[in-house]
C-alpha cells in the first residue's frame, strides 16, 4: 500500500504527521514513562532529512515531545496544534483545574499543560462517567471544549483543534502527498481530512482495545500497535533515501 499510494510523488513534497501517545509510542500507566519506540525515534530521523517536513501533532506540551523525540528538524505541535492560548483561555483552564482537583476521585490524576489538561483515569476506569460529568459542569462552555479518549478526559481550548491544525499545515505547505497516523478520538477528524485528499495520501489509525471500530472508518489502513507504525516509518525511510522512483523499495 505504501509504494502505491506514494507513486510519482517526491519525498521532498511529502507531509508526514503524526500523534505520540498510542502512535509513536505505547499507553502506559505513567505519561512520563511513555517512551517512543527506538524504531519510530530512528525512522523519524531520517525522515526530517529527507521528507518536506515532519510534524508531530500531539495533546503534549511542546516540553514533553521535546525530552521525548530529541530529533533536528522534527516539527513540534503540542497542546493540540494551538499556538498560544489567550488570557482568558489560560484562566478557564487555571479556574477548572482548581475546582477539579479536590473532586477527584482516588486512583485519578489531573495533568496540566500550558494550554490545556487531562484527567487520566487509567488506574480508576469505573470513573470515567463521573469525571465527565464533573469537567461538564465546571468547565467553562464559552472558552474551553472536552472529550473523552483512552481512559482520559481532556480539556482544551475551543479553538486547540487537531483537525484545524492539520488543514494549517495542508495549506500553508501545499505538499504533494500527505501521511497522517493516530490513535484517539482527538484524531478522527485529522483522518477525515487526509482521507478526504484529492492528492495521494494515507490515513493510518493505531487499533487498541480502547477506542471504538468507528473511529477509523476513514483510514486507509489501521495497524495493531504502535511497533506496527516504526516499521512501516522504516520503510518510509527506506522508500525516501532511495535514488530516484523507479529504485524505491517501499514495499507493498
Amino acid at each position: 500500500m505504501l509504494k502505491s499510494a506514494l507513486a510519482g510523488v517526491s519525498a521532498q513534497r511529502l507531509l508526514l504527521v503524526s500523534d505520540y501517545d498510542g502512535t509513536l509510542a505505547d499507553i502506559v500507566s505513567d505519561p512520563a514513562e511513555a517512551l517512543p519506540w527506538a524504531q519510530s525515534l530512528s525512522a523519524l530521523g531520517r525522515l526530517t532529512q529527507r521528507l518536506g517536513r515532519v510534524v508531530i501533532l500531539s495533546g503534549r506540551s511542546n516540553g514533553d515531545l521535546k525530552r521525548f523525540l530529541p530529533v533536528p528538524g522534527l516539527v513540534l505541535r503540542g497542546d493540540y496544534g494551538l499556538a498560544e492560548p489567550n488570557a482568558a483561555e489560560l484562566e478557564a483552564l487555571s479556574r477548572l483545574e482548581q475546582a477539579l482537583r479536590p473532586e477527584l476521585p482516588p486512583g485519578c490524576r489531573l495533568d496540566r499543560k500550558p494550554a490545556s489538561l487531562s484527567v487520566h483515569h487509567r488506574a480508576a476506569p469505573a470513573a470515567g462517567e463521573h469525571l465527565q460529568d464533573l469537567v461538564h459542569h465546571l468547565a467553562d462552555p464559552a472558552l474551553l471544549r472536552w472529550r473523552p479518549g483512552r481512559l482520559v478526559i481532556e480539556v482544551m481550548p475551543a479553538r486547540a483543534e487537531k483537525g484545524l491544525a492539520l488543514r494549517e499545515e495542508i495549506d500553508t505547505h501545499r505538499p504533494e502527498a500527505v501521511i497522517f497516523a493516530g490513535d484517539d478520538t482527538g484524531d478522527q477528524r485529522c483522518f477525515e481530512i487526509t482521507s478526504g485528499l484529492s492528492l495521494p495520501h494515507l490515513a493510518i489509525g493505531i487499533r487498541s482495545a480502547e477506542a471504538p471500530p468507528e473511529l477509523f472508518q476513514a483510514c486507509d489502513l489501521v495497524l495493531e500497535r504502535p511497533a506496527d507504525w516504526g516499521r512501516l516509518l522504516t520503510r518510509l525511510a527506506l522508500w525516501a533515501e532511495a535514488p530516484g522512483p523507479g529504485d524505491r523499495a517501499a514495499g507493498g
